[in-house]
């Protein structure tokens, strides 16, 4: 790609590099993914997968610091799905759609749920408050 910079390719749909300061989105919509990066790039890096599949790919490969699933252009089951039980990584769950099969998900798998529509100020704090934990995060045996 001839001309165009990391964050150019970032905004395009691709995901930057993965490595172990990085934060990984599930997020299907494009314009969604958009309003991710102008939300959290300036503040983390930020490796976006478009699909459950490529979720599990990357997670499977490389480490993240926190991990955010959405239902943006996603089934919320299979967003949630995407999160391995034994994961060792906070997680945050972005969703208008919460109904008791994925609450009970959600605390089995340990991961917080953030409700659909969001304000900003409020992603951010989430985000915040999920890697503070990350330090004291351990595996579940």
């Amino acid at each position: 790609m001839t001309g165009t910079t990391e964050s150019d390719a970032a905004r395009s749909g691709q995901y930057l590099e993965p490595n172990n300061g990085a934060v990984l989105i599930l997020v299907g919509d494009e314009l969604s993914r958009e309003l991710f990066l102008a939300v959290l790039e300036t503040d983390c890096r930020v490796a976006i997968a478009s699909t459950p599949r490529e979720a599990e790919r990357l997670l499977a490969s490389f480490t993240y610091r926190l991990v955010i699933v959405t239902n943006l252009g996603i089934l919320a089951k299979q967003a949630v799905s995407v999160i391995p039980i034994d994961h060792a990584y906070p997680v945050l769950f972005l969703s208008g759609y919460f109904d008791l099969q994925l609450q009970e998900e959600c605390a089995r798998k340990q991961i917080r749920h953030l409700q659909l529509p969001f304000v900003v100020a409020e992603l951010r704090q989430a985000v915040v408050d999920a890697l503070a934990e990350r330090t004291s995060f351990r595996r579940i045996s």
